[in-house]
């Protein structure tokens, strides 16, 4: 069986809490990821200021850790580097809506193959353009 933890911020306090999980999942968060055990068994994360952005990192690595270890991990959206902001998830939405109904309005082959070859206008929230893409290495 997978010990589950969960990893999130606290509405009422601001903190980030990782819940649940074994000893071993508490020491691969204190030794790694600088969580700090609290009496309730959870572990508040990191020092009060700390900038989002270095929480989003350090949960992410925390989740990644403990994954790695065996355990089975809930971590917050609002907390994962990896995950898409809600309003850049909505404007992709809004745009392949709109792609699907132009490509379904195009009728033909080739006015279809125009639809899908037009680069997006530039706007926020959209596509970056093909320039600002960084390549795989």
């Amino acid at each position: 069986m997978r010990e589950y933890v969960t990893i999130t911020k606290d509405p009422r306090t601001d903190l980030v809490l990782a819940i649940g999980g074994t000893d071993k999942a508490a020491d691969i968060l204190q030794r790694t990821d600088g969580f700090l055990s609290t009496a309730a068994g959870a572990y508040d994360g990191f020092p009060n200021g700390l900038p989002i952005e270095q929480q989003r990192l350090r949960t992410t690595t925390a989740s990644h850790s403990l994954r790695a270890a065996g355990h089975s991990v809930h971590l917050d959206p609002a907390l994962n580097t990896l995950s898409t902001p809600s309003g850049e998830r909505d404007a992709a939405l809004r745009y392949l809506a709109q792609l699907g109904e132009r490509v379904a309005a195009a009728g033909s082959g080739s006015k279809v193959a125009g639809v899908l070859t037009r680069s997006p206008r530039r706007s926020p929230g959209c596509c970056p353009s093909p320039g600002k893409l960084s390549p795989r290495t």
